[in-house]
């Protein structure tokens, strides 16, 4: 199940969001590759975060007999490398580019949020956080929640 919800966003979001050039699964590309990331920018990478479940029936004859219902976290690292200056004096063209990161978390985020990626639940969104980095790669990590029936 988790791997069909994986495909279905990578798909909408690589068919629906043309600016962004990689969409991948969270492997640590960011994060354990120092010059050189094995990504193109700007991309979104896309990590099963967590699932938390609930028992609620025993259904016999199905498979597994145990019904439950979850709730899985799926989060977005969308990240660009930062190349040019937003300082107050930097002209206008140049400063508009330091915007274009959070531009397309918004257009990331219109083209999933309350859709459905296997036909029982609707991503949700639930956080955003700008993350710190040295390394001129500015990252967004958007979390969203997702209910799962009979798992």
């Amino acid at each position: 199940m988790i791997e069909a919800i994986m495909k279905a966003i990578q798909t909408r979001i690589a068919t629906e969001v043309t600016d962004i050039k990689h969409v991948d699964f969270d492997e640590g590309q960011l994060d354990y590759y120092l010059d050189h990331p094995p990504v193109m920018f700007p991309c979104c990478l896309i990590q099963d975060s967590s699932a938390n479940y609930t028992d609620v029936s025993v259904q016999h004859g199905a498979t597994p007999r145990n019904r439950q219902y979850g709730i899985a976290q799926i989060v977005l690292t969308v990240a660009e490398q930062r190349l040019t200056n937003s300082s107050f004096r930097t002209p206008t063209t140049q400063k508009d580019t330091y915007f274009r990161l959070s531009r397309l978390v918004q257009s990331i985020h219109e083209a999933i949020h309350g859709w459905k990626p296997i036909g029982d639940g609707s991503l949700m969104r639930v956080s955003t956080q700008k993350q710190k980095r040295d390394d001129g790669i500015s990252v967004y990590l958007v979390t969203y929640t997702l209910g799962l029936v009979n798992c």
